[in-house]
């Protein structure tokens, strides 16, 4: 009888594991941590293939479960029959429990008097774990072991087959068509995706329950995003994959101590006899065991579950799901997770991250084409290869809806800096306090430098270890400890130290502050990446443009000559479309800007901010009527100091609200409380509204945005669209129409091809 290899892993692979952990958790005890060790080490196993013999630690598991599991019920059923022997009722192993050490000590390691005195689930629990554990693994060794999944034809001819089946992958690979290709980018996105998902479930676990046992967690998440935050191509995958077997390790590890501390034996030595209804230990409670089940000798027959928050409940869950995630996530992305394609594929590309040169080059591809100039590499160069490498293959033209798709998502990407920016921003509004203030400063004060991409770079490694440090502060109020035990005052609330009241809002706290600073390692990952591409050498530049398809090799030199035309052509149309839509923006922006303002500034209850709000707009109103060209001259100014104003408002209002700031103000300035209010200087908290700041000032920074798009993106465009027209511009103006009007008559041409283009994707991707 042949098995199929598929019936074979999913026996010690899923079915093993599964019963054995269930046998675990309904009785709690030493030896079903031998139930879960076991289950640990499945998932650790190699799956069975077909042209190739069960592997030696499938063989070893397999007689080890067995053995083990026949072992414990032959114990089980002995000591059964020894309490049905020595102790004939159930009323004198009761009076026995709380007297005698021994029987307490068998109780630990689950020997337990089959009773009935319990519902028929608490009788079942004495001796079902066993009698399912030793089902199982006998039916596996049946199946793994005892049955095979090759036939004789088969086996003899696994080693001829080996070197065919290579020659055809290969051969597959060379024709593979375009939805080969996008399949292909796709499980490699979705396989890098697992990267990034893994250490955040990572994040998730060390934000259910603060403690040192889940400060590994937080740690490992710091330490993975740091690294991928300052891009060193030279370090090896393998330490990733040292940093992932050693979470493995650990998740099992750290699963097995809280299943070890439901063990009412062990929460005796750890609690004490004392009140046993919560886990109120200090030493416990910083580690991070929390009591979820309680089986005392009065009511020796049954588990009784804790009144405990759910995340501890969630925590030992969370972790066990870790394990056997993590497993198969490193199973699958331990050789790496990007796509390698064959040399004579026109879209192969190399891993970015890695800087050993190819073998298999020729000799002149080291030196440029002539009469082709070098290009110069920079990130944004390389994702648009990367973005056009999903789109199209070797040989197809780039059309214009490819061309749209690829600048709107390298624009994004190029701009994805704002992110962090915003981050902050939100991080400062969310959590008021000292350090949140600082954070808001930060921000506006980078958004008013007219490069501000370039100096959110510079100061990238200051504001990502600045936040690190907000991070592990924390996490340190969010462990449960009373405010006492922490030295806990009103001076550090008001610096940021939130103590959190409950597991859930701890929980919620440190995951929010953990969620709003990925876009700050990402700040810090483009700033480096930028640093990298521009420090190539000549050499590796080169390298680098021939091994994109966009920069084609001398092997495909004349093809690119060839296609030169058609695709200068779809770029002209391209940039023709771009131009006028931006034109369109930049010129119909500034009345999103105005009307943003006017909401601003005719807010309800109106005080003295408000109404400068107001008076800018009229200003505003009274120049473009006045002179619409003193209004161009001076709108650089007008943007410039209304965002000032702006930034001035914001910080002023988030100061204020500062415990005993308005006291302070007051008597430094002697000004009223009514004076301030009709200013419009609000302390929420005093008045019941403390979460009233973010939806105050929702509008001021609404207004801050919109003015730093137009300052920044708009600006020059709209400058040069309201130029003054001279008499030597008319005939060039009319020529501008007419291209214009040409241009609209492709556009809308083109948007209907993009328009069945994105019906067929959607439906190919369906």
């Amino acid at each position: 009888m042949t098995i199929p290899t598929i019936v074979k892993n999913i026996s010690y692979r899923i079915l093993v594991p599964a019963v054995l952990i269930f046998a675990a958790l309904i009785r709690p005890c030493i030896i079903s941590i031998g139930y879960l060790v076991l289950a640990f080490v499945s998932a650790l196993l190699p799956s069975i293939v077909l042209d190739a013999p069960v592997w030696g630690s499938v063989r070893l598991f397999s007689f080890t479960s067995l053995a083990y599991t026949l072992a414990t019920t032959v114990a089980q059923i002995a000591y059964q029959i020894y309490e049905a022997v020595t102790r004939t009722s159930d009323s004198a192993y009761t009076q026995m429990c709380n007297r005698s050490t021994s029987l307490e000590l068998w109780r630990a390691f689950g020997f337990v008097r089959f009773n009935q005195l319990g519902d028929s689930f608490d009788a079942s629990r004495t001796i079902v774990p066993e009698i399912i554990s030793v089902f199982i693994s006998t039916l596996n060794l049946i199946l793994v072991v005892v049955l095979s999944h090759q036939t004789p034809i088969q086996l003899n001819e696994t080693q001829a087959s080996v070197q065919t089946v290579r020659d055809q992958s290969r051969l597959n690979r060379s024709r593979g068509s375009v939805d080969s290709r996008v399949a292909a980018y796709a499980w490699n996105a979705f396989k890098r995706f697992t990267n990034f998902g893994i250490i955040l479930y990572a994040g998730f676990i060390a934000c259910l329950q603060p403690s040192l046992l889940n400060f590994v967690y937080f740690v490992a998440f710091l330490v993975i995003c740091t690294w991928w935050a300052i891009y060193r191509p030279a370090l090896k995958h393998t330490l990733y994959n040292g940093m992932k077997a050693f979470l493995i390790f650990y998740s099992a590890l750290h699963f097995i101590l809280i299943y070890t501390f439901q063990i009412h034996l062990f929460q005796k030595k750890i609690l004490g006899d004392s009140d046993l209804t919560y886990l109120d230990t200090l030493t416990a409670r910083i580690v991070g065991l929390t009591r979820l089940v309680v089986n005392e000798c009065s009511n020796w027959y049954t588990f009784e579950w804790t009144d405990q928050p759910w995340p501890a409940v969630a925590n030992p869950i969370a972790i066990l799901g870790f394990y056997f995630v993590l497993v198969v996530q490193y199973a699958a992305t331990k050789d790496g997770s990007r796509c390698y394609l064959d040399e004579d594929d026109g879209g192969s590309s190399v891993h970015d991250e890695l800087l050993s040169p190819s073998s298999n080059n020729s000799d002149n591809e080291g030196e440029p084409q002539p009469g082709v100039p070098l290009r110069k590499i920079t990130s944004q160069v390389v994702d648009r290869q990367k973005i056009s490498q999903i789109f199209r293959t070797s040989g197809q033209q780039e059309t214009l809806a490819h061309s749209s798709m690829i600048a709107t998502i390298t624009f994004v990407l190029y701009h994805s800096y704002a992110l962090a920016l915003v981050a902050m921003m939100v991080w400062a509004l969310l959590y008021h306090s000292i350090f949140g203030l600082i954070l808001l400063i930060t921000t506006c004060l980078l958004w008013v430098f007219t490069n501000t991409r370039q100096v959110s770079f510079i100061f990238a490694p200051i504001i990502l270890a600045y936040v690190e440090v907000l991070l592990v502060i924390q996490y340190m109020c969010s462990m449960n400890l009373t405010p006492q035990e922490l030295g806990f005052n009103g001076v550090m609330k008001m610096f940021g130290f939130v103590l959190a009241t409950s597991m859930t809002q701890a929980f919620v706290t440190l995951f929010i502050k953990l969620l709003l600073s990925l876009p700050v390692f990402l700040l810090l990952r483009l700033s480096r990446r930028e640093k990298f591409y521009e420090s190539l050498s000549e050499h590796e530049r080169n390298r680098r443009t021939q091994s994109y398809g966009t920069f084609t090799s001398s092997g495909r030199h004349r093809d690119r000559l060839l296609e030169e035309g058609n695709v200068q052509k779809k770029e002209s149309w391209a940039k023709l479309l771009a131009a006028y839509f931006s034109k369109k923006l930049a010129t119909y922006f500034i009345f999103i800007v105005t009307l943003v303002l006017l909401l601003t500034g005719t807010q309800e209850y109106p005080n003295l901010y408000i109404i400068g709000f107001f008076t800018i707009w009229c200003l505003e109103i009274i120049n473009l009527k006045i002179s619409f060209v003193f209004f161009r001259s001076v709108a650089y100014l007008f943007w410039l100091g209304l965002i000032l104003y702006t930034s001035i408002v914001i910080i002023s209002l988030y100061v204020y609200q500062f415990p005993g700031f308005a006291q302070k103000f007051q008597s430094w300035t002697g000004l009223s409380a009514a004076w301030c209010t009709d200013i419009g200087l609000v302390n929420y908290n005093s008045i019941g509204q403390s979460g009233s700041l973010f939806v105050k000032l929702l509008l001021p920074i609404l207004l801050f945005a919109v003015t730093m798009l137009q300052l920044k993106f708009f600006h020059n465009l709209w400058s040069q669209f309201t130029q003054p027209v001279r008499n030597g511009q008319a005939q060039a103006d009319q020529a501008e129409r007419q291209q214009q009007a040409e241009t609209s008559r492709r556009s809308t041409l083109e948007f209907f091809k993009f328009f069945i283009f994105g019906k067929d994707s959607a439906w190919e991707i369906w």
